[in-house]
C-alpha cells in the first residue's frame, strides 16, 4: 500500500508541475512514479507530456505501455485516441487509422476518434472518406470542428453553396463568430455582398 501512495503522490506532483509548465521536473516526477510502480496513469501522463514536448517516438512507446497494463475500456479508448494523435503528428496515417479504428471498435461514434480519423484520411489524400466521417458525425451531433472541416473540403471542391448551407444550418442553432465570419467571406467571394 505504501508504494501505491508514494507512486500516486509523484503522479500528483508531476501533474502540478506540468500545469505550471515546468515540464522537465514533471517528466522527472512521472519517471519517479513509474520507478516505484508501473501504472497505467504513470505511462499515460508521461506519454501525453512527451507528445506536448514533440517527443513523439517516446510518447508512442509510453502510450503503448498503457495498453499492456490491462486498461479498462474507457482508458483504452483514450489511449488509442492519443496514440492515433501521436501517429498523425509523425505523419504515420496508416498507424493512426488502425489505432483510431480500435478506439471506435471499443466505443462506437466517439467524436474525438472520428475527427482524428477524418484527419488521418485527409493526410492520406482520401478526401471522400474524410467527408463521410464528417457527415457521419453531423448526422447525430452538430460538432463545430466537423462543420468547419467539411465546409473547407466543400470550398476546396468549389462547392461554395454547399459550404454556405452547412454553415448556415449550424449557425441557426449556435452563435459562433468564427464560423459566421467564414460564411460571410464565402458570400463575399461569390460577390453576394447582401449576405456577406
Amino acid at each position: 500500500p505504501n508504494k501505491d501512495i508514494e507512486s500516486h503522490c509523484y503522479l500528483k506532483i508531476g501533474l502540478s508541475l506540468q500545469s505550471l509548465e515546468n515540464y522537465p521536473d514533471a517528466l522527472s516526477s512521472f519517471d519517479k512514479s513509474l520507478s516505484i510502480q508501473k501504472s497505467f496513469l504513470g505511462f499515460f501522463y508521461k506519454g501525453i507530456l512527451l507528445m506536448k514536448l514533440n517527443k513523439y517516438k517516446e510518447s508512442e512507446e509510453s502510450l503503448k505501455h498503457c495498453l499492456k497494463l490491462n486498461a479498462n475500456d474507457n482508458n483504452a479508448v483514450v489511449t488509442y485516441i492519443n496514440l492515433g494523435r501521436v501517429y498523425l503528428l509523425q505523419e504515420k496515417s496508416k498507424d493512426a487509422i488502425k489505432a483510431l479504428n480500435t478506439a471506435l471498435d471499443i466505443k462506437n461514434n466517439e467524436i474525438t476518434a472520428l475527427l482524428l480519423l477524418a484527419e488521418a484520411y485527409k493526410q492520406q489524400k482520401e478526401i471522400d472518406k474524410a467527408k463521410e466521417i464528417y457527415e457521419q458525425i453531423l448526422s447525430y451531433k452538430q460538432d463545430k470542428d466537423a462543420v468547419m472541416s467539411l465546409a473547407l473540403i466543400y470550398l476546396d471542391e468549389n462547392q461554395q453553396q454547399k459550404a454556405i448551407s452547412l454553415l448556415k444550418n449550424y449557425l441557426q442553432d449556435h452563435q459562433d463568430a468564427e464560423l459566421f465570419v467564414v460564411k460571410g467571406d464565402i458570400h463575399f467571394s461569390l460577390h453576394d455582398y447582401e449576405n456577406a
